[in-house]
């Protein structure tokens, strides 16, 4: 699975009576990054790439519920944490996808969080 870049779509998924078990929206910016569309203004001091699977992707939950945008919030402006989650990554798409953006988002620390289900 690959996210587009500038991208916006919401995923619903009903249960058999009609209600939904799933309603989100996920947005990307031009690097194809999940974000929450928060963050403005100049540069951060430093990145940390958020590395991993559907749970740092924040498969489920709206982008400010994932853990990357919580860590985001303590680190209190500086830093900015990049959510490079993507559904079924392991730790080879992962290291390829923050080698991807290492030009842009030159990280001082990546966060990966290893999950067996994806």
């Amino acid at each position: 699975m690959r996210l587009a870049p500038s991208e916006r779509a919401r995923f619903v998924l009903h249960r058999p009576d009609g209600s939904a078990f799933y309603d989100f929206e996920v947005e990307t910016d031009a690097l194809a990054c999940r974000t929450s569309g928060v963050r403005t203004g100049a540069a951060p001091p430093s990145y940390v790439h958020a590395l991993g699977d559907s749970f740092t992707m924040g498969w489920g939950v709206a982008a400010q519920d994932a853990w990357p945008a919580r860590l985001d919030a303590l680190l209190g402006g500086r830093g900015e944490v990049v959510n490079l989650g993507v559904d079924g990554f392991g730790a080879i798409a992962a290291t390829g996808r923050s080698r991807e953006t290492w030009p842009a988002r030159p990280p001082r620390a990546a966060v990966y969080l290893f999950s067996p289900n994806d």
